[in-house]
């Protein structure tokens, strides 16, 4: 019988991105946003080529390591099932998911604090709406590491959010947090939690 659920959720959390080397300039404050969550290991899909460069930059960050190399032509259901994968490794905890750009506000003061209101309710996966920083016009700016994310995009700027094609505030819902089971499924920003086969 297959065991669901761990003795224990590790202290931490565990994140789990699919990124290209167009995220490079973006991960230093991704990391450090989910760091002050609670995530303390990132397990990265890596995509393409990569230069020597940013390679040396994410090995400095804290807790970062590439879960899988990935060199095929990228298309949605490759990432999809990169990202199934590398969860499923990882059966019974509760894990973040977000694109380098997505960064996740909460209404508590951190992960532990909030799976344990969606747990006391019963509830294996967190329907959030996530920060995507954007530009006006859609593009994503050069961000040096010492910027300040927030002066660079105020919390209530209104962009052009992808995947919409028409101007909406930059604000993206989907499941960015549910626990792993046997069944867990990533489908194109949403997430199927164990608890449900796909159909």
């Amino acid at each position: 019988m297959t065991k669901l659920m761990p003795e224990a959720q590790p202290d931490g959390f565990r994140l789990i991105s699919f990124v290209c080397e167009t995220d490079a300039d973006l991960l230093p404050h991704f990391v450090r946003w989910y760091r002050d969550l609670g995530v303390d290991r990132f397990h990265l899909v890596m995509h393409g080529s990569w230069s020597r460069e940013n390679l040396s930059m994410l090995a400095s960050l804290p807790g970062v390591e590439c879960a899988r190399w990935v060199t095929k032509p990228f298309c949605k259901s490759l990432k999809c099932d990169e990202i199934t994968a590398v969860a499923r490794r990882y059966a019974g905890e509760w894990v973040v998911f977000a694109d380098a750009d997505e960064l996740l506000e909460l209404p508590t003061d951190g992960l532990a604090a909030m799976v344990e209101a969606l747990e006391s309710a019963g509830v294996e996966e967190l329907y959030a709406t996530l920060l995507q920083r954007v530009a006006a016009d859609g593009s994503l700016p050069e961000v040096q590491p010492d910027s300040d994310l927030d002066t660079l995009f105020p919390m209530h700027h209104i962009g052009l959010c992808e995947d919409m094609g028409l101007e909406f505030p930059a604000w993206k819902s989907k499941y960015p947090l549910a626990r792993v089971g046997p069944n867990f499924v990533y489908q194109r920003g949403n997430h199927l939690p164990g608890s449900r086969v796909p159909g």
